[in-house]
């Protein structure tokens, strides 16, 4: 079983037809590029429907992922799994 890791959109921008997310993580948190994840409904554990999401970068407790969702509303957790 794969672990996950929460993390909290802190902000959000449109590039090249998709929505790039910043995100912040627990500092020690494993998360790599390539890692994959769901936008939640709204602070549930729920996946939103086409919200996956693929990390392109880690910095810290930092990391940037893409989905191809068009729009987040009040919604602004995601879970990473981890490998």
């Amino acid at each position: 079983m794969a672990a996950t890791v929460r993390g909290k959109i802190i902000s959000l921008y449109r590039y090249r037809g998709r929505m790039t997310l910043h995100i912040e993580i627990s500092g020690d948190a494993l998360i790599k590029p390539g890692m994959t994840g769901s936008v939640l409904k709204e602070e549930t554990e729920q996946a939103l429907s086409n919200g996956q999401i693929q990390v392109v970068k880690v910095t810290g407790r930092f990391c940037i992922a893409t989905t191809d969702l068009l729009k987040l509303g009040k919604n602004r957790w995601v879970l990473i799994r981890s490998r």
